[in-house]
């Protein structure tokens, strides 16, 4: 989506959403406009915390729901475990 402050589309930076497959919108459908590659890291990694955020909500809401604990105990030896496991 383009402005008045910026009308060349060449001159605009996007997200783009490789798991759609097109330009990531946000909750109102507006692609937002970076003027920048610079503000493109930035816009990106609010992205990806805004994702992370909205993931997190639906998995407490979807826990809830099934009258779990809408948050899950993990014990510092699980992470432990998780952890060497990768090695």
């Amino acid at each position: 989506m383009t402005s008045m402050r910026s009308p060349d589309p060449e001159d605009v930076y996007a997200i783009w959403d490789n798991v759609r497959e097109k330009y990531y919108a946000d909750d109102y459908g507006k692609i937002p406009d970076l003027s920048h590659r610079g503000s493109g890291n930035e816009g990106l990694a609010a992205v990806k915390k805004a994702v992370a955020d909205k993931e997190a909500e639906e998995l407490y809401v979807e826990r809830a729901k099934q009258g779990l604990d809408p948050v899950p105990v993990q014990y510092n030896a699980d992470l432990y475990r998780q952890r060497n496991h990768d090695r």
